[in-house]
């Protein structure tokens, strides 16, 4: 795979905010153009800012649903442009020893972080 990935971190509560576990996903974007994957990143990113329900339970799966629906558009037809399963990575740092870029969303300041 010669893609990057993007990674999202997300914390699960478990009753009280005491109880809870962060999950980390590995998400494959599944196409080798650096420049290309942050473009449509960054543009959904800006779509995700307007959109009409803000008061989403899971605003990183809200995100993935207009980048992908955005990186197939933009790249013609594609059939995926971010995977939706997780690869497996033993830490972030495995990753971006692994893959030739990396992103994250940082959705508190709204902005696209380049890791890698």
């Amino acid at each position: 795979m010669n893609g990057g990935i993007l990674y999202l971190k997300e914390t699960v509560f478990k009753g009280t905010p005491l109880e809870h576990t962060v999950r980390e996903m590995y998400l494959p974007i599944l196409h080798a153009d650096r420049a290309v994957a942050y473009s449509i990143l960054t543009d959904a990113l800006e779509q995700w800012k307007l959109r009409e329900k803000k008061d989403s339970s899971d605003p990183r799966w809200d995100f993935y649903l207009i980048a992908e629906a955005l990186g197939r558009e933009r790249l013609n037809g594609s059939l995926i442009f971010i995977g939706i399963e997780s690869e497996w990575y033993e830490s972030l740092e495995s990753v971006i020893n692994d893959r030739p870029f990396v992103f994250t969303v940082d959705f508190e300041n709204e902005k696209i972080v380049t890791l890698k």
